[in-house]
């Protein structure tokens, strides 16, 4: 049989090539640093986007958050689109984490992709190899970074002003109404934004408990954007175990009291097998808003983790549906439905997001809450008694439930002359509040955007050192090879991150001489000094008000690195699969 193809004729495929497929990389990354790079920092300018709303899309957005502007981009070519996807997955992680720090990732990956390639084929690095090293890089910085980080406590809480004007881009009046928040509702509590109805900032004061865990899948969310649940009184239906194929005349009961009373229900168990969350993603992705259930999957490891399963049901002023019990575990549909709905907690409003769940103002017994609270302070005295028995975690613990318990929610209003102006405004405080919330739970440090290099600098030779202990890696190079290799690697890391600030100063114009710039990079490195643009003055690591959450650099760093880590050892696009 004859070939369709003639000699001389070239296959025509959806597949780009390796070097068509790494000039595509370069294009897109550095497109999207030049975007970006003239909002970052306080002198950064804004960005004009258009509203997506098909009610008006004429209503502007002004902002210079950089995940905000990432996320309005788009490419004609489907190429590049596939490439920008990547990296918005990959911001919209970081700043659901700290709330800040996209586009220094984009500008540190850009500048760290341009060497990447040529020094992997220059030593001939498999990619496996590399996505390695990286990785063990990653971890030998945050090493340093969670070494040097310190607490927020009661006693240095003011520390939360400086960290929110930071995100506030300078907005002191703003960072120092999330300060008063933080005096009032403590350590533990939590800050939800809104809209004003006024051209002011105000807020108002609430009690909540929160889950570190959030909905199973984007699809529940109510809001636009597909970031939050939020519902007003919703039902709350608590048990202990998973949920799985033979509890479906249980969820089709829970179905038919949501769908009667028209009331949105939450759905709180240690997980759900397979056939029980597809019951959940296929009825909402054919009911839409009609299958008004929301669930949720919870950590259930161990006594404590059912404690505290206990607390929220105390809060919610439900009971819980034992699984564990055998006397309960097995739900008899016509006999146990009117008691079903006797076991069902509420409160007053429910959010949730990806992550974390808050359910605000619980309609528990107060008499109730205040029980359960005093049973855990009598456990908590009695473990301070005994501290020859090293209790602090069950002393930390004990302390961490009453907190829990007695939390409290700030319902943060947004004010602005113009819509636009509150939404833009809103954006700002969002990720102030993640910056903060995030300090709070992992530490605070000084730096301004230069602690990685500064890090690498003071402890070069010791990172080299740890990277040559890894025996495994690169095994077919000899040990003076290695030495360059990481050493090559590091000081185009340390070049990197330092370009984030460069583009800062840029911003700022501090001169029209490029030494002027690196010269300051330079002083603030080696002198352990941080460059205050607001003042044009050099700052001590004591006495700077420069101050951001410890997570923040851990967090680019593992952006920054997730970014190289995917483009780099890619060699080729297969279009429309």
């Amino acid at each position: 049989m004859k070939s369709c193809l003639k000699e001389n004729e070239e296959l025509t495929s959806n597949i780009e090539n390796e070097e068509s497929t790494q000039n595509l990389i370069r294009k897109t990354l550095q497109n999207l640093s030049d975007v970006l790079s003239k909002s970052l920092g306080p002198y950064g300018s804004t960005s004009i986007l258009q509203s997506s709303s098909p009610v008006d899309n004429s209503q502007a957005v002004i902002t210079k958050d950089g995940y905000t502007i990432v996320n309005k981009v788009h490419y004609t070519n489907m190429s590049s689109n596939i490439i920008l996807d990547f990296i918005k997955k990959i911001s919209k992680n970081l700043v659901s984490e700290v709330g800040d720090g996209s586009t220094s990732a984009i500008i540190i990956a850009n500048t760290i992709y341009k060497f990447i390639n040529n020094i992997q084929n220059s030593y001939n690095i498999s990619s496996k190899d590399l996505i390695d090293i990286l990785e063990i890089i990653f971890n030998i910085l945050q090493g340093y970074v969670k070494k040097i980080s310190r607490p927020i406590t009661e006693d240095n809480l003011n520390i939360i002003e400086d960290i929110a004007n930071i995100s506030l881009n300078n907005d002191i009046a703003g960072g120092k109404l999330i300060y008063e928040l933080y005096q009032k509702i403590g350590l533990d509590g939590f800050i939800t934004l809104k809209l004003s109805n006024t051209d002011s900032d105000y807020y108002s004061i609430q009690k909540g408990m929160k889950l570190d865990r959030g909905f199973i899948d984007s699809m529940f969310a109510t809001s636009q954007d597909k970031e939050k649940a939020v519902f007003k009184k919703p039902k709350v239906f608590v048990t202990n175990d998973v949920l799985t194929e033979q509890d479906f005349d249980l969820l089709m009961d829970l179905s038919k009291i949501a769908l009667e009373s028209n009331i949105p229900l939450i759905i709180v168990s240690k997980g759900f097998d397979e056939e029980v969350r597809n019951f959940f993603l296929i009825n909402k992705s054919r009911a839409k808003e009609k299958f008004n259930i929301l669930p949720i999957a919870i950590a259930l490891r161990n006594n404590l983790d059912y404690e505290k399963l206990d607390d929220l049901i105390v809060y919610l002023g439900g009971k819980l549906f034992d699984k564990r019990n055998s006397n309960q575990g097995v739900y008899e549909s016509e006999k146990d439905f009117e008691e079903l709905k006797t076991m069902l907690g509420s409160c007053e409003e429910f959010n949730c997001t990806a992550t974390e769940t808050k359910f605000i103002s619980g309609l528990g017994k107060k008499a109730d809450v205040i029980k359960r609270i005093d049973k855990i302070t009598q456990k908590l005295i009695k473990y301070e008694k005994h501290t020859e028995e090293n209790n602090d975690t069950k002393i930390y613990d004990c302390k961490k439930r009453i907190a829990n318990l007695q939390c409290s929610v700030a319902v943060l209003y947004i004010g602005g002359a113009t819509l636009t102006e509150k939404f833009t405004r809103k954006y700002l405080f969002e990720d102030a509040v993640l910056a903060c919330k995030s300090a709070i739970e992992y530490g605070y440090i000084t730096g301004g955007n230069l602690e990685i290099p500064r890090i690498i600098d003071q402890n070069f030779q010791d990172i080299v050192d740890l990277l040559l202990e890894k025996d495994y890696i690169l095994p077919s190079i000899n040990k003076k090879d290695k030495n360059e290799f990481y050493t090559n690697i590091l000081l185009n890391i340390q070049i990197a991150f330092s370009e984030s600030f460069k583009k800062v100063l840029d911003n700022k114009k501090i001169n029209s001489e490029e030494s002027d710039v690196a010269d300051i990079i330079s002083k603030c490195i080696k002198e352990n000094l941080i460059y205050n643009l607001k003042t044009d003055k050099y700052e001590t690591i004591e006495d700077t008000t420069i101050i951001n959450s410890a997570n923040t650099d851990i967090a680019i760093t593992k952006a920054t690195f997730s970014i190289v880590s995917l483009l780099a050892t890619s060699n080729q696009l297969i279009l429309n699969i």
